[in-house]
């Protein structure tokens, strides 16, 4: 695992790369966005993104729920945390069962982002293959950083659930931000294009779940 050096003080802290990168997708994205495409890298780093977070956002949240239901169900107030000690196997199974269900959907949401994020890419002109739209996409998951750490907080402490909302709201209009610069630096668009580029396959796909519920909708009017 390759290591980068940061200089503190008159110390010298080697860091890994993967999460000096992490950073600069957050700060700099289009820097180093431009890095990892003409390095041409493989999509396994920005699959383990999508992963870890995917697993640390749903864990955490089935963590918060369990533990909240469980402090609920008790006069003595206990946090998430402690709750979750005390929590039988079913409510463990529960939060397995989201943490599996939540990161299979969000690899699935990765690869269809990236699927029609890239067509629009192309309808716009746009030049470069589909392992960029990818690529790009995955790595825009760092935003996620945010959310992660506002669950934490929220299990160990349940009054900032709100304070966790917030952060998912930011969190994933930046996540859009750091695509849009993505898809622009892969296939050669501007930034505007870029951005329509990330936005509107979210717009297409709320309109097909739209559409593919409005049955439902309509048999309970």
């Amino acid at each position: 695992m390759k290591l980068t050096e940061l200089k503190l003080g008159g110390s010298k802290l080697k860091i890994p790369g993967f999460m000096v990168r992490m950073g600069g997708f957050v700060t700099s994205p289009r820097v180093y966005f431009n890095v990892v495409i003409h390095e041409r890298r493989e999509p396994l780093e920005p699959l383990l993104y999508v992963a870890l977070f995917a697993i640390a956002k749903w864990g955490l949240s089935g963590v918060l729920i369990t533990g909240l239901a469980e402090s609920a169900m008790s006069s003595f107030g206990m946090t998430p945390f402690a709750a979750l000690s005390e929590a039988s196997w079913l409510r463990s199974l529960l939060v397995y069962g989201m943490i599996l269900g939540g990161t299979v959907s969000e690899l699935f949401a990765w690869f269809l982002w990236s699927l029609l994020a890239h067509a629009v890419a192309k309808v716009l002109k746009g030049g470069g293959g589909y392992m960029r739209s990818l690529n790009v996409l995955g790595y825009a998951w760092v935003a996620d950083v945010a959310v992660v750490a506002a669950l934490l907080f929220s299990t160990l402490f349940p009054p900032l659930l709100i304070l966790c909302i917030t952060v998912l709201i930011v969190s994933s209009v930046w996540k859009v931000v750091i695509a849009g610069i993505g898809l622009s630096e892969a296939h050669g668009l501007s930034l505007g294009k870029g951005l329509v580029s990330a936005v509107l396959p979210w717009l297409i796909m709320a309109a097909g779940v739209i559409v593919l519920t409005s049955p439902w909708w309509f048999l309970r009017w």
